[in-house]
Parts: C-alpha cells; sequence; structure tokens
C-alpha cells in the first residue's frame, strides 16, 4: 500500500474540520475528548477528523490567529 503526501493549508484543515462538526452535530474539541475515551467508531471519517483535528492544534497557524473552528464558517444551527 503506498501512502500519499498531501500539503494542505491550515485554512483547508479549519473548512474541512467544520464540515464534520456539522455532519456530527459536535465541535471538533468535543470529538477530540471522546475519541481517546473510545466513544467514537473507527471509520475512515474518524480517522481523517482526528488527523486534522491533531495537525490543526499542533501546526503553527501561519501567522493567523487562532480562533474556534466553528466560527470559521458560522454558526451551527
Amino acid at each position: 500500500m503506498k501512502l500519499r503526501m498531501k500539503q494542505v493549508s491550515i485554512k483547508e484543515i479549519q473548512k474541512h474540520l467544520c464540515s464534520l462538526e456539522m455532519k456530527y452535530g459536535m465541535t471538533s474539541a468535543e470529538f477530540g475528548q471522546k475519541y481517546p475515551r473510545g466513544e467514537m467508531r473507527d471509520s475512515e471519517k474518524v480517522m481523517m477528523w482526528i488527523r486534522d483535528y491533531d495537525s490543526h492544534n499542533t501546526l503553527p497557524l501561519e501567522g493567523a490567529k487562532k480562533t474556534s473552528i466553528t466560527n470559521i464558517s458560522g454558526p451551527k444551527t
């Protein structure tokens, strides 16, 4: 199995996190607490979410001010 590497921007990661938050009805912070406790099923989407959540929390934000991920695309409804 070959691994594919793709360079993405912080904005792309934030956009992806926002779409997952809306789909699953929880913030990435809530997800980040549930995942290590085994409260989330291991699916491809969940694996991508934890990868992007960890990346968002550990990578420099290219000079941008760190804000709540949910607020980037607007409030959840």
